[in-house]
């Protein structure tokens, strides 16, 4: 669920993101307000109305405007990382491109202490000539429900005026027993990502809280950017035969996207409040990115 909330200088921002592989043929529940009693949810025929060729809602849009990186390139230096457990707290400089895991039983998160997500795959499979730059090309990254995949990655975008801030620059990481947590500072504006996955729900809620130090109040635009990529994994599919691609449109405030394989496979982002705006942009040769934009003073 998105769920923002103004209090003094502070922005949250909450998006649930909601991977349903459905093996077992129950629906596609559609995402309800955290206020709403759980009876309420109920299924519904989201992946019926979005079947090859069908582009209901809004449609994707050709990327006119830039889409933002997933990760930096060759970067250098340091971040701290802490390990937090319980009263013991542990803490070490690492490189920006180390990866991190969080997981729960039935969804799992394999991304980058600075707030990448770097393509990546199986580690002993690299090569020297991978290593001295570039990471090697994979799909081990990103959002992972198994047997299938739903995102390459996501990240949140502060926009100031004309200033661009992709948040994966991250200075510090923490890695708690129940989330991960990112801080990201630049001119006066401090950012905090916080990553959750439940235990038993294919499910990743992923939270900003934006501070502002400085002394006059900022115009801000909270942008979160999600790379989608329905793939199967490797040596098992979710529908009859491995999935190709995925229709994806933003609608009610929500970016929905079902697999071209098999109707019992879809990806729902959305939340309490509607986003200023949203969007889908198709870059070319690429997947489909959602865009889900806020807009507030800080």
């Amino acid at each position: 669920m998105k769920h923002v909330m103004k209090q003094s200088r502070l922005t949250y921002l909450t998006l649930l993101i909601v991977l349903i592989p459905l093996l077992s043929g129950c629906g596609v529940v559609t995402p309800v307000p955290t206020t709403m009693p759980a009876a309420t949810v109920a299924p519904t025929t989201i992946a019926a109305t979005t079947k090859e060729g069908d582009h209901r809602g809004i449609a994707p849009t050709p990327a006119t405007q830039p889409v933002p990186p997933l990760y930096r390139d060759c970067v250098s230096g340091e971040i701290s990382q802490t390990l937090v457990f319980d009263d013991l707290h542990q803490s070490h400089p690492g490189r920006p491109d180390t990866a991190f895991v969080t997981a729960g039983h039935r969804l799992y998160v394999i991304g980058d202490i600075d707030g990448g997500f770097r393509p990546r795959k199986n580690p002993y499979e690299r090569t020297e000539a991978e290593l001295a730059c570039h990471p090697p090309a994979g799909d081990l990254g990103g959002v992972w429900a198994q047997p299938g995949k739903a995102l390459d990655g996501y990240v949140y975008v502060l926009k100031v005026g004309d200033e661009v801030w992709p948040l994966l620059d991250a200075t510090q990481f923490t890695q708690g027993l129940s989330h991960i947590e990112f801080i990201f500072q630049r001119d006066g504006l401090t950012a905090v990502r916080r990553d959750f996955v439940p235990d038993d729900v294919p499910a990743l809620f992923t939270s900003l809280s934006v501070r502002n130090d400085g002394d006059a109040p900022v115009p801000l635009q909270v942008a979160l950017y999600s790379f989608f990529d329905l793939q199967d994994a490797k040596l098992s599919r979710v529908g009859p035969r491995h999935n190709k691609g995925e229709h994806v449109k933003y609608t009610d405030g929500h970016i929905i996207t079902s697999a071209f394989s098999t109707d019992n496979w879809a990806v729902i982002l959305g939340g309490d409040y509607p986003p200023a705006h949203g969007q889908v942009i198709t870059p070319a040769g690429g997947h489909p990115v959602g865009e889900l934009a806020y807009e507030t003073t800080l």
